[in-house]
């Protein structure tokens, strides 16, 4: 068997970028790791204007240090005001729709789900119609930029600028695609817009970044030592101390900062994985065994390097397994995104085989998966 090819990169990148690694030790390190004005607390404000800079976000201080995504989604929960109405896409991670539901169910706002098109896309004619009704509320949409299961980029432009013309607060989730594609958050003028560490920018797991938008609510979801104003039991309201409570991970913001550095000057090129992960997906769309997602493919421009597919009758986890036989590493399941594939017409609970690969993935890594793929289908799924 040839080497391992971990085609599971959606999931968490696995490769730190250049000086993550020396990064995290320095940060462990760092001479005055709580509070104050020293070097290592210069180092997190230099950190959070580069992160700023890459991001194309002109308020490095609404740039907030988080334990990752998770965090940010929640924080933004917990910003929506009660007697909202909130809109998510069924394209959405867990990370979103989990704390949306707990709030739902509290009886906090209400809760809509948009569906999607064939092509694995929501449009802003779509959102328009689901917003309507409701105009005589406080509005906020959920949306990410990519789907974690279907790898489609959403046409975020136009719906922040529609977002931005009717007061709609835009909340995205940049997990999929920050790092990987161009993102001119001063143009999207979200509410709220957070990013993990560990996918697209190859950086540490356990932290990640919160933009905090110029008309956000400022209700911080945790309270405590923020290192200022400690005579006071009141939480200061001054961003971002507000939002970054207790002692900060410093080893994390320090390798999170060394990837963002290495973002910055070296962008991703996505043309050889995306064509390497399209010549899969044309040999797949020829099986009548196999049905792949989204039902109707866009044109790769518009998707990450994330691919997935389903078989009738065969469990995703045992494909799934009997790739990692081949030396094969892949996901399968729900992706941890309840609506997702269901939505694209997967009915089977056990969801869908999601590969994607690093982004230097060559055309004879697809043509070894492509192999791997027919064989573990062909031995559970004969043909007659």
């Amino acid at each position: 068997m040839s080497g391992i090819l971990n085609w599971n990169r959606a999931a968490t990148s696995a490769d730190p970028a250049p000086g993550v690694e020396e990064a995290l030790l320095e940060g462990l390190h760092a001479a005055d790791p709580a509070r104050g004005a020293g070097i290592a607390s210069a180092r997190r404000e230099q950190i959070r204007a580069s992160a700023a800079r890459l991001f194309g976000w002109s308020h490095p201080d609404r740039v907030v240090f988080t334990s990752g995504a998770t965090f940010g989604l929640n924080q933004a929960v917990h910003a929506v005001r009660s007697g909202a109405f909130v809109l998510a896409t069924e394209l959405e991670h867990n990370a979103a729709l989990r704390p949306l539901e707990v709030a739902r169910c509290d009886g906090r706002f209400e809760l809509g789900f948009l569906p999607f098109n064939a092509h694995g896309q929501v449009t802003v004619d779509a959102v328009a119609k689901a917003m309507a009704p409701h105009s005589g509320c406080e509005r906020w949409l959920f949306l990410a930029l990519a789907s974690n299961v279907l790898g489609t980029l959403q046409p975020t432009a136009e719906i922040a600028a529609w977002c931005h013309k009717n007061q709609v607060h835009l909340v995205l989730d940049l997990s999929q695609g920050g790092g990987q594609v161009p993102i001119p958050l001063d143009a999207w003028a979200p509410t709220f817009a957070t990013v993990a560490g560990h996918k697209g920018l190859h950086g540490p797991q356990g932290v990640g970044l919160l933009f905090v938008g110029l008309n956000a609510p400022l209700r911080p979801l945790l309270s405590g030592g923020t290192g200022r104003y400690g005579e006071k039991l009141t939480p200061p309201i001054e961003l971002p101390g507000c939002l970054e409570v207790g002692t900060p991970n410093m080893p994390g913001i320090y390798a999170l900062g060394a990837a963002i550095e290495w973002r910055l000057q070296q962008e991703a090129q996505l043309d050889a994985v995306r064509a390497a992960l399209a010549s899969v997906e044309e040999e797949l769309r020829k099986d009548p065994r196999v049905q792949v997602l989204p039902k109707e493919a866009p044109p790769w421009e518009e998707r990450l390097p994330v691919l997935s597919f389903a078989c009738s009758g065969l469990p995703s986890e045992v494909l799934a397994a009997q790739l990692a036989q081949d030396g094969i590493l892949v996901r399968s399941g729900m992706m941890c995104a309840a609506f997702a594939a269901p939505s694209a017409g997967i009915n089977d609970l056990g969801g869908v085989v999601r590969l994607s690969p690093p982004e230097y993935a060559t055309q004879t890594d697809a043509n070894r998966v492509i192999s791997a793929i027919r064989k573990a289908i062909e031995l559970f799924i004969p043909t007659a």
